[in-house]
């Protein structure tokens, strides 16, 4: 399985609530329609974390976290052919530029290991 990170920045003076229904209701299902997307699309959208009403955290420097994974390199290579399509391109640089700071995004491949989580002991009695 391969896998793309994209951390996303919101255009200036867009609101998150603009942005968040932007991207769910039209980037993502353009892209979904247009590209050779993978296995699995996902978004993570960034937020300050509240205990009791209080920030304890600053404002994250991203405002989403996007995720793609492929099923292997035959499907990454897919969707990168997809994008160099000069139309399909376009399509998307073009809808990027209404809710995104292009010039802040960074996209990585990573290769991903999950750690298992233990499973807690029965108690004795």
């Amino acid at each position: 399985m391969i896998k793309l990170i994209a951390l996303l920045k919101k255009k200036a003076g867009m609101s998150r609530e603009d942005f968040i229904a932007y991207y769910e209701m039209r980037h993502a299902p353009l892209a979904l329609q247009i590209t050779a997307m993978g296995h699995d699309y996902r978004r993570n959208y960034t937020r300050t974390a509240r205990v009791e009403g209080k920030e304890v955290s600053t404002a994250p420097e991203y405002d989403v976290i996007t995720e793609v994974w492929f099923q292997d390199q035959k499907a990454y290579e897919q969707f990168s052919a997809s994008m160099q399509v000069r139309d399909i391109r376009a399509q998307i640089v073009t809808d990027e530029e209404q809710f995104l700071d292009r010039s802040a995004s960074r996209i990585f491949i990573v290769d991903e290991y999950i750690t298992e989580t233990p499973r807690p002991r029965a108690a004795r009695s």
